[in-house]
This record gives C-alpha cells, sequence and structure tokens, in this order.
C-alpha cells in the first residue's frame, strides 16, 4: 500500500513528515511511503506580519486543498498551525504522535551581555504576542542582570533563516523558538547534519540559553503537537494511522484547542494555555490577555472522577518546611561535584562559594521561587521541573545531551530521596519546637515527604484527616500512609486552598 504524504517543505515540517514515516513503518513495514512538499501561503509571505492578518490557516489551507484536490492521502501539519475550526472541510483529523515538549526555549548572545548590564535593557526577536505578553516579566525577574526593559521585534522565516537573522542583528540580544523545534532538528543529525550542527554550535559557545516553565509562559495551544489530517470518509486509511495515534495527547490538544477557542482562538492572541493527562487527572495552565483586556490565569490539577472535598479555612492546613524544620547548611568541599549539570532543590542548597565555579555547568532548579532567587545572586539557571516533580525529568533534555541521569548531582537536604540522580546534601533539616504547630485541620496540603512523615510521627492523629501534596514523588510517598480515597494531589498550595476552600465573601479576597 503506498500512502502519498503532504507537508510544507521547510526543514522542520519535513522531519515531522519524515517522523509520522518512521512510525507507520514501524506498525506496517510494508507501507509505502511518497513524499509531497510545497511551500504553503505563510511560507511564500514573509514579510507579511501574521498578527495582522485576519486570515486562518496560512500555513495549512494550501496543504487541505491539496488534500482534497486528491494530490496526496494525508497531510502532515504542525497541531498549532490549524485554525481552531475545523467543521465544513471535509477533512478530518486523524492521529497524533507522541507530543514534543511544549516549551518556549530563549537564547541571549554571550557578546550582548556587556551591553545588557550596561543599558539594562533586553532586546529579543519574536513575533508571537503571546510570548511578548508573558516574556517581558519573567526575563526581567529570571535572568542574573537587572533588566528595566525588555523590547521585542517582529521575526519570520523558518528556522534556520531566524537563527541567522539573529546571529546578524547587532542590535538583538535574543531571540525565542518553540522547544519542539529545536529537538526535532537536532534528533535527526542523518537527514538535516549542518543545520544540528549549527544550533549545537549556538547553545554551546555563542549563547545563554533557557527552557521557560509552562507555569510562567504557556504555550501556543497544541504547540509540539503533530497532526495528521486525512479526507473524511476515508476509513481505510484512518484504521492505519489509528495504530500509531497517541490518544492522551491527542486529547491534551483537543483541550488546548477547546479553550484558545472559546476565547476567539487565533495566532494573534495574547493566550497561552497547556493541557497534560495523568493517571488520575490532568495538568492546566492558561495565561493571557483576551482581545476585550480580560486577564486569564490558571494553575491547576483537574481530579479525575471525583472531586475535591470542601472545607472552611479554619479546616484547611497548609504545612511547610519551615513549619518544623530549620535550614542549617552543611560543611561542603571547597570544590564543587565534578558533575556538568546540577538540579537545585532550593535557593539554599546551592552553596554561595559554588556560585563562581558554575561557568560550565548547566543549572535546573525546583520551581520559579529558587529560579528567581539564584538570578538574584548572578546565577544563569537554564531550566525548571516547573513544581511537576523528577518523575519525566530527563525525558526532554535529552536533545540537549543531558538526558542522562548519571551527568546529574541534586543540591538537596540530607533527608531527600535519591532516585534517578544522585542526592548531594548541602544542608540539613533541623527540627524545631513542636509546640508551635497543632495538628487541628480536617484537610492538610503538605510542601514535602519529608514534612509529612515528619508530622505523622509526632501527630499520629493526622493519619485519619484528608491529605494533600504536590505533583512530585511526594504523593506515592505519602501514599505509603493515606488511603486513595483521602489523598489528593494540587498543582501548588494555592489551587489547594482554590478547589478545597468553601468559598465566602469573607475569604474569597484572601486566598
Amino acid at each position: 500500500m503506498k500512502i502519498r504524504v503532504g507537508s510544507r517543505q521547510s526543514d522542520l515540517a519535513k522531519v515531522q513528515a519524515y517522523k509520522i514515516e518512521r512510525a507507520l513503518k514501524e506498525s506496517e513495514p510494508r507501507l509505502e511511503i511518497e513524499f509531497h512538499f510545497k511551500k504553503s501561503f505563510g511560507d511564500r509571505n514573509l514579510d507579511r506580519d501574521l498578527r495582522d492578518s485576519s486570515e486562518k490557516g496560512v500555513f495549512t489551507k494550501d496543504l487541505t486543498e491539496d488534500l482534497l484536490n486528491g494530490v496526496c492521502d494525508c497531510v502532515v501539519h504542525s497541531w498549532k498551525d490549524l485554525p481552531t475550526q475545523l467543521e465544513g472541510l471535509n477533512t478530518k483529523i486523524v492521529a497524533t504522535l507522541p507530543r514534543a515538549d511544549a516549551r518556549d526555549f530563549v537564547l541571549v548572545k554571550r557578546s550582548s551581555v556587556e551591553r545588557i548590564c550596561a543599558e539594562k535593557s533586553l532586546t529579543i526577536l519574536s513575533s508571537s504576542p503571546r510570548r511578548e505578553y508573558h516574556l517581558g516579566d519573567f526575563l526581567k525577574n529570571h535572568l542574573p542582570w537587572q533588566i528595566d526593559e525588555v523590547k521585542f521585534e517582529v521575526i519570520r522565516g523558518n528556522i534556520p533563516t531566524r537563527f541567522n537573522r539573529w546571529l546578524e542583528n547587532k542590535s538583538a540580544d535574543g531571540f525565542v523558538v518553540a522547544k519542539a523545534a529545536l529537538d526535532r532538528l537536532l534528533e535527526m543529525p542523518d537527514k538535516f547534519p549542518e543545520i544540528g550542527k549549527t544550533i549545537k554550535d549556538i547553545l554551546d559557545n555563542k549563547a545563554y540559553w533557557c527552557v521557560v516553565p509552562l507555569s510562567e509562559c504557556p504555550c501556543a495551544s497544541a504547540q509540539g503537537a503533530i497532526a495528521v489530517e486525512i479526507r473524511e470518509g476515508d476509513t481505510h486509511l484512518e484504521k492505519v494511522f489509528q495504530k500509531i495515534n497517541s490518544s492522551s495527547d491527542f486529547q491534551d490538544v483537543l483541550n488546548e484547542r477547546k479553550t484558545l477557542s472559546s476565547f476567539g482562538g487565533g495566532c494573534q492572541q495574547k493566550i497561552g494555555c497547556y493541557s497534560k493527562s495523568y493517571q488520575d487527572g490532568r495538568i492546566e495552565f492558561l495565561s493571557g490577555e483576551t482581545e476585550s483586556g480580560q486577564e486569564l490565569f490558571q494553575r491547576s490539577f483537574v481530579q479525575k472522577e471525583r472531586e475535591s472535598p470542601k472545607f472552611s479555612k479554619s479546616e484547611l492546613r497548609v504545612t511547610r518546611s519551615k513549619d518544623l524544620f530549620k535550614r542549617e547548611a552543611m560543611k561542603v568541599d571547597r570544590q564543587m561535584p565534578a558533575s556538568r549539570a546540577l538540579l537545585v532543590s532550593h535557593s539554599k542548597a546551592l552553596p554561595p562559594e559554588w556560585d563562581s565555579q558554575l561557568k560550565n555547568k548547566f543549572v535546573w532548579v525546583s520551581g520559579s521561587k529558587t529560579w528567581k532567587k539564584l538570578a538574584q545572586r548572578g546565577v544563569w539557571v537554564n531550566g525548571s521541573l516547573d513544581s511537576l516533580g523528577e518523575k519525566d525529568f530527563c525525558q526532554n533534555i535529552e536533545s540537549l545531551g543531558l538526558g542522562d541521569a548519571q551527568k546529574w548531582t541534586k543540591l538537596s537536604h540530607h533527608r531527600a530521596p535519591s532516585d534517578k540522580i544522585f542526592n548531594t546534601p548541602t544542608y540539613c533539616l533541623v527540627e524545631t519546637d513542636k509546640t508551635d504547630w497543632k495538628p487541628n485541620a480536617k484537610m492538610y496540603y503538605w510542601s514535602s515527604a519529608s514534612v509529612f512523615l515528619h508530622a505523622l510521627t509526632n501527630f499520629p492523629e493526622i493519619a485519619e484527616a484528608f491529605h494533600a501534596c504536590g505533583m512530585g514523588s511526594s504523593y506515592e510517598i505519602i501514599a505509603r500512609y493515606i488511603p486513595e480515597n483521602r489523598l489528593y494531589r494540587f498543582y501548588n498550595s494555592v489551587d489547594f486552598y482554590d478547589q478545597c476552600l468553601i468559598k465566602t465573601l469573607s475569604n474569597e479576597s484572601e486566598v
């Protein structure tokens, strides 16, 4: 059986088409694949600012017409390029591959640092209103320099073209790109050896870079996902593609597109939204501003097939490490661990005497608070667990050469568990006077498993209450002591209060 695959002819689009080919042949080795590459309307009009365009599907419409005219049997798209409303086209999206990293990737020229520090200003190349809306404040607060102003300039073109324009533009300091685009170009060195070599040289020698947390800058709807479009009614081809479809990623993409569509949709929107399915629920991030000026902000974990219990404010309790412990620095070697990369669990986990040794290291942190505090110390941070835990930590950084857990050292306290990443304790949790903490709540939120275990040892009666924690490994540890029907996960303590607090006029403004 031959399948004629249509796609844009940019390098990134070709990679996506090749990935579909590889998945199909792994599923059915006897398939014959024929490619039809062409420029879309958006590719032919690079001088046009798409933010001012009311036309929908500028990168997909031409390809869909080829599909309907019988030029090809299916078309491979970037999901995010598709209009949010597809009805009436006589075509159908039938599959998506496992989703690539949905985050944005920021690069800053090393040669620009002196000027940035002197002018306290940063110029970023980006054509996305969503990125401009979110990244201004993020870059001011999470880079290790004092930045009072972040300016944005429009850039168009395929990925290699944009890289070249950024490097050649002497007034441009930074550049933003979807990390999925970099990953895909780097993962096929046999197809695009020169592109991969150029990108790696930039990352290693010419730029500082960081992966932006989705909680701070939610992605464009469906960013990182590949869509396969066929003609309506082609049931045989639909069955072929169902064999390679990632149903959970497909549903996540539909959730994001539904969210964006409810606010009007379109690439000119300042709205980012992200959805990720877990066995017991899904993470949802939503942030931005609608065309009418309404500000949007949501960071939550939506429970699957059950509602969160509701209590009054006095019956809910968030317990953090500082409530039961104080942090005391441990004596460490003057020379920091030899690992190329560090995972820093708390700002106090990185001894200040090691800051000067970070020049050739990669630094990842547990969440945005730690990132911000290290940036204020002058530390460049490359990325964050985004308060989602270490479980899938190495999954999306393999393309950067950092996917092997053996290359990492986790800096944390002496009680921290060591799983994939070897733990190097740099501070101790020292017990404080327990009389200040009373077991008087009906539902507890725990900042870590260490805090929960300490409280349970001293106050075993809390086992009868409801319990909650964040998205990391604490849930699995607490589940050894608390039955599933009384244990919940939330994105953070704010989400915990938002979902579990009985809303009244008096407390709505307090949480």
